[in-house]
């Protein structure tokens, strides 16, 4: 796992909790949580925990706003700190 800055990226050890991932030293604002475990916002929110500001679920959630472009992407308000970038199979717009 890496965090990426720009032209820099800086190695993450493995962690399996991520309230315990050192976000913030390494720079990272923005996380994308693609693991399919953390995909509920209590989960997730561990991530604001361990210092991102922001989570993108790659998966669909029961409890977590879902955006797909060109279905309701503008209905995303920047005091979401968690989101779920589903794709159009999930809105049945296949």
């Amino acid at each position: 796992m890496a965090a990426s800055n720009h032209a820099q990226s800086s190695p993450i050890p493995f962690i399996k909790n991520p309230e315990e991932i050192p976000w913030v030293k390494n720079g990272a604002e923005y996380v994308v949580e693609s693991t399919g475990v953390f995909t509920d916002n209590d989960k997730t929110a561990a991530h604001l925990k361990g210092g991102s500001k922001k989570v993108i679920i790659s998966a669909p959630s029961k409890d977590v706003p879902m955006f797909a472009v060109g279905v309701n992407e503008k209905e995303y308000k920047p005091k979401l700190n968690v989101v779920s970038n589903c794709n159009t199979p999930h809105f049945g717009l296949e």
